[in-house]
């Protein structure tokens, strides 16, 4: 690396040298790429942030000089300048054409930028300069080694290690091509739903005037299902009826029964009783004898004796709707739902960048948005296997009813909801309105087709219209009102990383509709996952690291917020390219409570997570996993650098993660049922790079080395059985330091773990009787 230094006039005391790859995305830049599919932001993968002073200087022109790249820096209005097209390194094609770019600057007199590796922070020290013109140049040369150039995930494309979704002082998270030539190959999108898709007989209308809902016959449609009827004899044999769905379990099975009333025949223009929440739809032909058409509908009807306990005339009304669909990572979503993607980008909708989820699986990741908690709290003070645990547990939804705001829940899938999945579920309906019994009942009363494993279509549809149907009608219904409702999909998506492509045209309508609705202008829309892929091959790519670890999350705010608070408005732009995790999410749901509120409401601390703050907030430049509750297990901020798998070290510390895997099984009487796991083979391995520019006072020590190995077990299983671990060693005692349930299983067990009933537990058991 060469650096000449230029003078000249203008004052500046102190500076930080930029790296002639690295793209900015500091508060002191005005630059600022909106899609990084366009354009590069960041810089290689083995970052630092490092600061050089420049002694006696009242001027600054700074030539660097990097693989015969030249790029000048100016202070302090010029801002940051290639000389060509062909010397930008964010530039894909070279041109000989001269190209000036000019980022202005605002007068700042500190250019803040991040190294490439700490081999440059070593080997530069000091750049003095005076107000005279150049006479000479002074040259430092330093060497770089290719492989110290790798970015965490260890991929080798260049452009890769040019990019970051968040390049701040102690956060380089890498950005991830999602279409590089090895996902090209692997990526068999299937946009067909193998649902029928046929035209409803029934539809359901909703009487503005008289506030109730109707079933509408479309005769027509009928006509199509029954050929030898005609516009004569249709109504005769026609015949539907409905069966009215309600929940009926008590005790422990409170959450898990339903009933299902006998089927009422209903008319045209039948008005649905207001006590009614969901119903299936039986359509038969008196001459076919058959049923032909089958369909389910739920009703959002509004408790006229609900009354808010907060009702003050000059309180904004805060309707918050949130979509969520399980196991998409930000990657993956803009591969399978390239339209959505499109739309959300056009909308102006904030997407946080550098969102890193806190932890493995769905319950872990939600309830720290829903309740504050994290994995540890969210299973000791809300007891989710022990009827009642859940009710007992203040989520966000319980405050916005605590003052009269309506709140709606609904999930897909019941077998694997979020709450009942190995747990009890809830003993009361936890929201005003609750899809629950209603999914039970479809499932077990409909014609369903299977994909990827999952009850995919329900009657004519896909499971998920379901969930997003219920959603939308509930955001019309109350969107003159504060509001609080979630609503969440697994069917296609939990199994495979591709069928999500099947729901993107359905996803992009139902965000077209919310905004013909109107509900844009009044609500606060979120659209998020919970985490990546956990197993399947896209884990296998070298970008599976970060595929795993950085769910989607986009946000869109209404109109009025935006004129009402500019400020906070400003901050969450701000946020977008700032490490956020699921901690913060809690508390802007807080803070948006206290707005509709006018401040009566006051946001509680996140339990396990003080450091937490609203999203509305600007968060700190230099904040760390540590301060945002990311475990190091799946943080994404810091640089490894990879090592050999044959390596003696690395295959010791494989051994006592191993060891520690066979005692948790111990401890909890499991060794009878599971069998006892020995090294199969080391897949990667990786060792954090300790720079104390990047790493918190209270994790950095000399005496520690992280390493982040991947590994297969023995007894072989097919698939074979593939984890992930993130362990502290002390070098000095060799021991290691690690919470063994924050191993990661990259296969299914769902053949190999059936012996047992605990949802951990079958993360690390191999059953016995599985292998004969």
């Amino acid at each position: 690396m060469k650096i000449a230094s230029r003078r000249r006039h203008s004052a500046v005391m102190k500076m930080q040298l930029r790296n002639p790859f690295t793209g900015n995305n500091s508060k002191y830049y005005d630059y600022d790429d909106s899609d990084e599919d366009d354009g590069y932001i960041g810089t290689m993968g083995m970052s630092t942030s490092s600061q050089l002073k420049i002694n006696n200087t009242k001027t600054t022109d700074l030539l660097i000089t990097l693989n015969n790249k030249t790029l000048v820096v100016t202070t302090p209005l010029n801002g940051i300048r290639y000389e060509s097209a062909a010397d930008d390194p964010r530039s894909t094609q070279a041109s000989s054409t001269t190209k000036r770019n000019d980022y202005t600057e605002h007068g700042v007199t500190t250019i803040s930028n991040y190294y490439g590796t700490t081999l440059w922070k070593k080997n530069i020290t000091e750049i003095t300069s005076t107000t005279s013109k150049p006479r000479s140049t002074t040259k430092t040369t330093t060497t770089i080694k290719s492989e110290k150039l790798l970015t965490p995930h260890n991929s080798t494309d260049v452009q890769t290690q040019r990019k970051f979704y968040i390049n701040t002082s102690r956060c380089h998270m890498p950005y991830v091509d999602p279409f590089t030539p090895a996902i090209k190959k692997l990526f068999r999108p299937s946009l067909k739903t193998g649902c029928t898709k046929d035209e409803p007989i029934i539809s359901v209308k909703f009487d503005n005037k008289n506030k109730v809902y109707k079933l509408q016959t479309n005769y027509t449609v009928a006509q199509k299902f029954i050929k030898k009827a005609t516009v004569e004899t249709i109504v005769d044999d026609l015949r539907c009826c409905y069966r009215q769905i309600e929940r009926s379990g008590s005790g422990s099975s409170a959450d898990s029964k339903y009933k299902l009333l006998p089927c009422t025949l209903f008319h045209q223009n039948f008005t649905v009783p207001k006590h009614v929440n969901g119903i299936i739809v039986d359509c038969s032909s008196k001459s076919l004898n058959k049923v032909i058409q089958q369909d389910a509908f739920t009703f959002i009807q509004v408790n006229k004796n609900r009354t808010e306990t907060f009702s003050k005339k000059d309180a904004p009304k805060v309707g918050i709707i949130m979509f969520g669909i399980d196991s998409l990572s930000r990657m993956n979503f803009r591969r399978t739902m390239p339209k959505t993607f499109k739309y959300l980008v056009d909308k102006g909708w904030y997407e946080l960048k550098g969102y890193n989820k806190v932890a493995d699986n769905t319950y872990p990741n939600l309830m720290p948005v829903l309740v504050g908690y994290a994995n540890g709290n969210a299973i000791e003070l809300c007891k989710p296997k022990t009827p009642g645990g859940l009710d007992n547990c203040t989520f966000i939804w319980n405050h916005f009813r605590d003052y009269g705001f309506p709140t709606g829940y609904a999930e897909d899938t019941s077998s694997i909801s979020t709450f009942n999945y190995l747990k009890k579920g809830f003993m009361k309906p936890p929201t005003d309105h609750y899809f629950r019994p209603t999914g039970m009942a479809i499932e077990k009363n409909m014609k369903i087709v299977r994909k990827a494993a999952e009850n995919y279509c329900i009657g004519r549809r896909q499971y998920g219209e379901y969930i997003y149907d219920f959603g939308v009608e509930f955001a019309k219904r109350y969107r003159n009102q504060t509001h609080f409702g979630l609503f969440w999909t697994n069917s296609f998506s939990h199994n495979s990383y591709d069928t999500t492509a099947s729901m993107d045209s359905r996803m992009l309508e139902y965000f077209e509709e919310l905004e013909r609705e109107g509900i844009m202008e009044t609500s606060f829309v979120f659209f998020f996952s919970d985490h990546g892929r956990r197993w399947g091959p896209l884990l296998k790519l070298p970008e599976g690291f970060l595929e795993e670890r950085l769910p989607m999350f986009f946000i869109s705010t209404p109109k009025w917020f935006k004129e009402r608070y500019p400020e906070l408005s400003r901050n969450l732009e701000v946020n977008q390219r700032r490490l956020s995790s699921n901690f913060d999410v809690h508390m802007t749901l807080q803070h948006l409570l206290e707005l509709a509120t006018l401040n009566e409401y006051k946001s509680i601390e996140t339990l396990d997570c003080t450091s937490a703050q609203s999203l509305f907030y600007e968060i700190p430049e230099e904040r760390d996993c540590h301060a945002a509750c990311v475990p190091e297990t799946w943080c994404t901020c810091l640089p490894y650098i990879t090592q050999p798998t044959t390596d003696a070290l690395v295959k010791n510390v494989t051994s006592l993660i191993l060891a520690e895997m066979n005692k948790w099984l111990v401890a909890r009487n499991l060794s009878s049922l599971c069998s006892e796991l020995s090294l199969n083979g080391i897949s990667s391995a990786f060792l954090r790079d300790h720079d104390p520019a990047m790493l918190s006072s209270s994790s950095a020590s000399p005496d520690m080395a992280t390493y982040r190995i991947e590994f297969t077990t023995k007894p072989k299983t097919s698939p074979t059985t593939q984890f992930s671990a993130t362990v502290d060693y002390d070098i000095k005692n060799r021991r290691i330091s690690l919470n063994v349930e924050d191993i990661g299983r990259h296969s299914k067990y769902e053949k190999t773990a059936k012996c047992v009933d605990d949802k951990q537990a079958k993360k690390y058991c191999i059953c016995k009787n599985s292998l004969t």
